[in-house]
C-alpha cells in the first residue's frame, strides 16, 4: 500500500525552472498581442483568458511543488501544505465564508477593470480564476460532479487514491499533459475507494483505509 507523504520526491522530468519557461513562453505572445491591439473588445478578452490561464498554471505549480514539496516545516510550504486534506478529503480550509469574499472581491475587481480600461482586466482574470478554482475543488468531492466534470472529477480521485504524485490540476488537466504528471494508463476506481474519497476514513489507528487501497 502506497501511503501519501506531503514531501514527495518529484522524479519527473520537468523541474520548477522548466515549468517556469514553459509557462512563460505560453503566456508572453497573448500579452505581447495586447500590446499592439491596445484597447477594445479583444483587447480585454485576451488579457481576462490569459490572467485566467495564468492562474491555472499557478494552481499547478503551487499544488505540486509547494503544498506537496519537501519544504513543508516554516514558511509557505508549512502553511499551503494539505496533508490533512489527503488524510480526510472532506477537511477543505477554505471555508463558504472565505468564498463569498472571493465573490465580493470578484465584483469589485471586474468594476475596476471596466473603470480603469487597461491592463487591470489581467488581474481581474486571474483573480476570477483563482475564485473559479476554490468553488471547483468543492465540486469535485461531490458524487454528482462525475456526470458534468468526468475528466476533471476523475484525475482528482486518482491524485488522491493513487497518484499522489501526479495529477496535480483542478480547473484542467493541461499543464498534468505539458509536464508528465498525467497517468500514463487509465486506473479503474473501485467502490471501495470512492467510499474513502466521498467520505472520512475511519481506521484512526493505522491512518489509511482498512477496506480500500488508498493513498494517505
Amino acid at each position: 500500500m502506497r501511503i501519501f507523504s506531503s514531501a514527495i520526491k518529484d522524479k519527473h522530468p520537468a523541474s520548477r525552472f522548466t515549468c517556469l519557461m514553459y509557462a512563460a513562453f505560453l503566456l508572453m505572445p497573448p500579452l505581447l498581442i495586447t500590446a499592439i491591439l491596445n484597447r477594445g473588445i479583444a483587447f480585454h478578452s485576451l488579457l481576462f483568458f490569459t490572467g485566467w490561464l495564468s492562474w491555472t498554471y499557478t494552481e499547478y505549480f503551487f499544488h505540486r511543488f509547494i503544498m506537496h514539496g519537501n519544504n513543508n516545516k516554516k514558511g509557505i510550504g508549512k502553511l499551503l501544505n494539505h496533508h490533512h486534506h489527503h488524510i480526510d478529503p472532506k477537511d477543505i480550509h477554505v471555508t463558504h465564508f472565505h468564498r463569498w469574499l472571493m465573490i465580493a472581491g470578484c465584483v469589485l475587481i471586474i468594476i475596476a477593470s471596466i473603470q480603469f480600461n487597461n491592463y487591470t482586466t489581467l488581474l481581474c482574470g486571474y483573480f476570477i480564476g483563482f475564485t473559479m478554482y476554490s468553488f471547483m475543488h468543492v465540486v469535485l468531492h461531490q458524487k454528482w460532479s462525475q456526470k458534468i466534470f468526468p475528466r476533471l472529477h476523475t484525475s482528482h480521485i486518482h491524485h488522491h487514491c493513487k497518484y499522489p504524485d501526479k495529477c496535480f490540476g483542478v480547473m484542467v488537466t493541461w499543464w498534468d499533459g505539458l509536464f508528465g504528471t498525467a497517468p500514463s494508463n487509465k486506473t479503474d476506481i473501485s467502490d471501495k475507494i470512492k467510499l474513502f474519497y466521498y467520505k472520512k476514513c475511519n481506521n484512526k489507528k493505522t491512518g489509511s483505509c482498512a477496506n480500500c487501497r488508498c493513498v494517505h
